[in-house]
């Protein structure tokens, strides 16, 4: 019983700590959105933005992490996957 218990504690904190994580990002892109002047027209397109945004800085992350030469960092186009991006600079 007392294994199970621990078990269960140890299940409630990291569920905790995910939360936590999400909340931090969550900050991260409200502030993000906000130095790039960011809005988006429906739930729906800020919803994909937010996924590509926060896997953008999840990679950004690790490569930092990793110690290379020079680092990575978040810019107006973190919400944008290449295929955006070309047609964004192909129409401009």
């Amino acid at each position: 019983m007392g294994k199970m218990v621990a078990l269960l504690l140890v299940l409630i904190c990291l569920e905790a700590c995910q939360c936590l994580n999400l909340l931090q990002l969550q900050h991260e892109w409200s502030g993000w959105k906000k130095q790039h002047s960011k809005s988006y027209y429906t739930g729906d397109e800020e919803s994909s933005r937010w996924e590509v945004w926060r896997e953008n800085y999840h990679k950004i992350m690790e490569h930092n992490k990793a110690n290379h030469s020079f680092t990575l960092g978040l810019n107006q186009f973190a919400d944008m996957v290449s295929i955006i991006l070309f047609g964004f600079f192909i129409s401009s």
